[in-house]
């Protein structure tokens, strides 16, 4: 049985088995020598920039290699894409993916959108670090499908393995959400977090990041992230700053709070120091 489809039945199972198959068949090319892979006269997205969208690819090592027309290259096999579009992988910016990636990790509902990079762990809510008693409310409050993930992890690195071990049809870029990580060191509380909570929650933002985070997230239109001030989340991109890290933010406000949370935003990137990424941008109610 394969780990990556053992939730599937069997008729299912060789159903996806056959798609795949074609999928394979008709659109992964395996190419020698100095090209191996070609598509040609495939349309060529919009937004590349050519006056002729009509080019042949050559691809080397799963790099584009050449683009135009490619008549004296040889490969092991060529794609008439005639009609087609040849584009890049899509990124989704903006992915609540978290657990379901480890129950089907393949991915097919944003493969076939052509999708090939999701970010996890978005608007302050990410499967890991958790505590025991995070483990048991998630368990408690999913039903049977907390039952099938099982949360059989603590710690961003621990998820990350249950990731790499099922094998992903995806790349993934995941977050360490600020509110599971004061959920974690705090519980559910609007209270203000003593130094040595604040120590506790860089401490788990370090590890995440070390762990193989790219960022952290918040969600602060809604509890916890919203019990949690300005200083409080500085605090904590304060440490994944130097490691590199991101924050990702589905800010306080989208109505007439909306310039305020963009100017909180902006000052949490600039008092710690590293890019920010603003998730749903936005206004809406008619006084803006």
């Amino acid at each position: 049985m394969d780990p990556r489809t053992d939730y599937l039945t069997d008729e299912g199972r060789q159903r996806l088995e056959a798609e795949l198959h074609h999928l394979r068949t008709v659109r992964r090319v395996e190419i020698a020598e100095r090209i191996r892979e070609a598509k040609r006269e495939g349309d060529v997205s919009e937004n590349a920039g050519y006056e002729d969208a009509k080019h042949e690819q050559g691809f080397v090592e799963g790099r584009i290699a050449e683009i135009g027309r490619l008549e004296g290259a040889t490969a092991g096999e060529v794609i008439d894409a005639q009609g087609l579009v040849a584009a890049p992988g899509l990124i989704d910016m903006h992915s609540h993916s978290d657990s379901t990636l480890p129950i089907n990790p393949l991915a097919e509902s944003k493969v076939r959108q052509g999708v090939t990079t999701e970010v996890i762990g978005m608007c302050g809510s990410s499967t890991a670090p958790i505590s025991e008693a995070q483990r048991a409310e998630h368990l408690r409050s999913a039903g049977s499908a907390g039952a099938i993930l099982g949360w059989a992890w603590s710690s961003f690195g621990e998820y990350l393995d249950r990731l790499r071990a099922k094998g992903l049809a995806v790349n993934v870029v995941p977050l360490a959400g600020q509110g599971t990580i004061r959920n974690k060191v705090m519980g559910h509380t609007a209270a203000a977090p003593t130094p040595d909570q604040v120590a506790a929650m860089q401490a788990e933002v370090a590890q995440a990041m070390d762990e193989g985070a790219w960022g952290i997230s918040t969600g602060l239109i809604y509890p916890p992230g919203s019990y949690a001030t300005t200083a409080e989340i500085v605090d904590l991109a304060k440490v994944a700053a130097p490691r590199g890290g991101f924050y990702f933010s589905h800010i306080r406000g989208e109505g007439p709070t909306l310039l305020a949370a963009l100017a909180e935003a902006i000052t949490i990137g600039q008092e710690a120091g590293l890019p920010v990424q603003v998730a749903h941008y936005k206004a809406y109610g008619k006084s803006n």
